[in-house]
């Protein structure tokens, strides 16, 4: 069968966006973006979605190479070659780290948010006390929606790469084995 890796992720895919186009119908998805001072929420959606793209040209590149593959052979390659070519993908796997990096940053910045907002002066009175309470709330609440964020992402993201560094790895060992021997191959050098 053809273009196992592409339904893959398609699949994969699309259970992430059902999941958060029911978090979003249900009016919990808004308020994360909404009620963020900081803006790395959306920081956190574009890398997401620049680690997603890049992924999906992966996914089709690799796909096609394997489908290819299936059809003439494998064409013999190096170590150096397979390694080459995991190389040029490397930085995708760092996208997670990247994702809960931002979250992580973005609880700090609420909690520097929150604790900004109590004088010790003010809140001895009523008034005080409110501002006091209505600064630390959006502090914790752009904590909170950053992290969770951010690792919600990066564990998508992480799916995606799982399914794509398998393919590759998969790829690249066959690739080798064909230029040491191993498997036959149909292409001359």
């Amino acid at each position: 069968m053809r273009n196992l890796l592409v339904y893959r992720f398609l699949l994969a895919n699309a259970l992430g966006i059902a999941l958060a186009m029911a978090l979003a119908w249900t009016g919990h998805l808004t308020p994360v973006f909404e009620h963020d001072e900081s803006h790395l929420t959306v920081a956190i959606a574009g890398l997401f979605v620049i680690g997603w793209l890049w992924s999906l040209k992966e996914v089709l590149s690799v796909s096609g190479s394997l489908n290819s593959s299936k059809l003439l052979g494998y064409r013999p390659a190096t170590a150096a070659q397979a390694d080459k070519a995991l190389l040029k993908v490397e930085w995708l796997e760092a996208v997670s780290e990247w994702l809960v990096g931002l979250g992580l940053l973005g609880t700090v910045i609420g909690f520097s948010i929150a604790l900004s907002g109590i004088d010790q002066t003010t809140v001895k009175d009523a008034a005080g006390a409110q501002n006091a309470v209505a600064t630390l709330m959006v502090g914790m609440r752009i904590a909170l929606n950053t992290t969770l964020l951010g690792a919600a992402l990066a564990l998508w993201h992480e799916v995606n790469m799982r399914m794509l560094r398998t393919a590759m790895g998969c790829y690249w060992i066959d690739r080798t084995r064909a230029h040491s021997g191993e498997i036959a191959s149909r292409w001359q050098d």
